[in-house]
């Protein structure tokens, strides 16, 4: 298997460090899933923020392995597409609103770990 990568999304507020708590080395999720999305089952995602402080979302597949199924986030006021490989991480905050798009072809799937259990906004929904 691949090494892991870890990709911290850049909010483009200063830091990421300085103004969010990641997982510390040994702290266990409270929540561990995966997600399976394909064409006729669980196409995408809409936007959402999550429960959690942190969360860690690995790529399970390249993205080149299906159409589409790509990671968005809304970051700078605008959708961004998150491009990664197998066993590439995205780590992130629960306020960033985040989807995946249409998978068109194939199967996508991701494993989600939720760390420290964070606030939902009202602004913010899990679908």
């Amino acid at each position: 298997p691949p090494p892991l990568a870890v990709h911290l999304v850049d909010l483009g507020q200063g830091s990421y460090e300085a103004r969010y708590s990641l997982p510390s080395a040994g702290e266990r999720p409270y929540r561990t899933f995966v997600r399976r999305f394909t064409p006729a089952e669980r196409p995408w995602f809409t936007f959402h923020g999550d429960t959690a402080t942190a969360t860690v979302n690995v790529a399970l597949a390249d993205d080149g392995s299906h159409g589409g199924g790509r990671l968005l986030a809304m970051l700078g006021g605008r959708v961004q597409r998150i491009d990664r490989a197998m066993g590439e991480a995205t780590v992130h905050p629960s306020e960033l609103l985040h989807a995946v798009s249409r998978t068109t072809r194939g199967t996508r799937y991701s494993l989600v770990l939720f760390f420290g259990r964070g606030q939902r906004s009202q602004d913010s929904c899990e679908v």
